[in-house]
């Protein structure tokens, strides 16, 4: 535990079909506020009017800006929206934590058409790095929906080592992830050194 005083503004974001209540997002945002952080879970539209303008404008609602003491937490399509946003910022931020994330098609007919919005436009890969001071990429070896060579595109875009998890196909219930250790354990490491 930090003993600093200041707090993080976190908004974690969840993935095509999920919800603020899934995954290992409401222990996350459980142990975080233990810490003294403040914690956003928004509920992005879904699944007809999941496209990237109607989650920018869900986002918007939620968190009316970022600063240097933001983190985004985004996971699957939300980790899509998390470098949206980042690209489109003028202030850097603190950190983003980006768990089975990827770029453009995944070759998966039930989520390519809900995702396709989200990366319609390249992405300037510069202002996106420029404007996150931390960034952390998690992914499944073993990931059903994600493949393995997306995981690997979408870190070395950013720069990023990618934390390669045995067995944790998309870290999400399907794989018992309800609670997810090492991302907090990387968090608490990286607070204790940021600022």
């Amino acid at each position: 535990m930090s003993t600093k005083t200041f707090s993080l503004d976190v908004t974690i974001i969840h993935g095509s079909g999920g919800n603020p209540s899934g995954n290992w997002f409401p222990w996350l945002a459980a142990e975080l506020q233990k810490r003294g952080h403040s914690v956003v879970l928004p509920e992005f539209p879904r699944p007809k009017q999941q496209n990237l303008s109607s989650w920018m404008e869900c986002f918007d609602t939620h968190v009316q800006s970022l600063t240097k003491t933001s983190v985004l937490v985004g996971h699957s399509t939300g980790v899509a929206l998390a470098l949206n946003v980042l690209q489109r910022e003028s202030t850097p931020i603190a950190a983003a934590f980006l768990v089975g994330g990827f770029v453009g098609a995944i070759g998966n007919e039930a989520y390519d058409p809900l995702n396709a919005s989200f990366f319609e436009s390249d992405f300037q890969w510069d202002r996106v790095r420029r404007n996150v001071a931390e960034v952390f990429v998690y992914a499944g070896d073993d990931d059903p929906y994600v493949p393995l060579a997306k995981s690997i595109e979408l870190a070395n875009l950013l720069g990023s080592e990618l934390v390669l998890v045995p067995g944790g196909g998309h870290l999400n219930y399907e794989t018992g992830y309800l609670r997810f250790d090492r991302l907090l354990r990387d968090f608490d490491r990286w607070f204790a050194t940021a600022g």
